[in-house]
């Protein structure tokens, strides 16, 4: 069995400096700037589509715009995802909210690993643990970060055991980059 501890550690508890040249991006969602990062020099973005409101009232269930951030030929390796869930305004529903998401991202999910902590001065609770996805091993980690009195960002990594080594850097520097905008 794979330990994550070092991935949790090394992710979630990086004290240094992470120098990573990057350009900000800001998540969009309804109408609302609610919290900006930065994408590593070269990094695709693929932005996601969100179930309009319009469309909910007819049953459709909302759906929050998902961003996903990729370094060059890392397509079915590795997925970092960020977005502001519908259903979940405070970290302190995180918990159950993680045990109902990560059975749709990966099958037979084992959490190893929680903590909670800060990013960016905000409360934040961390997430990891391992799965499986088609068949291969995948491990994931998750940051459900408190960026205002009614909304959290996701920051998601799920990726093959040696993606997250072989982007460790920009990945930490991601990571501590999330700030709530402004208008929050």
């Amino acid at each position: 069995m794979r330990i994550l501890s070092r991935i949790a550690a090394c992710t979630f508890t990086a004290l240094f400096a992470v120098s990573v040249q990057a350009e900000e991006f800001v998540y969009e969602t309804r109408g609302a700037n609610l919290f900006s990062f930065d994408v590593p020099d070269g990094w695709e973005v693929l932005e996601g589509v969100e179930v309009p409101e319009a469309q909910a009232a007819d049953g459709t269930p909302l759906s929050p715009k998902v961003v996903s951030i990729r370094p060059p030929d890392e397509e079915g390796v590795m997925w970092t995802g960020f977005w502001s869930p519908v259903r979940l305004s405070s970290i302190s529903g995180a918990k159950s909210w993680m045990e109902r998401v990560i059975p749709y991202l990966l099958a037979e999910p084992e959490n190893l690993y929680y903590d909670r902590r800060t990013v960016g001065g905000k409360p934040t609770r961390f997430y990891s643990g391992q799965g499986v996805r088609d068949g291969r091993d995948f491990d994931y980690a998750f940051a459900i970060i408190q960026i205002s009195p009614d909304h959290v960002a996701v920051a998601a990594f799920i990726g093959e055991p040696d993606a997250y080594d072989r982007h460790e850097q920009e990945l930490i520097g991601v990571l501590r980059s999330i700030a709530a905008t402004e208008a929050m």
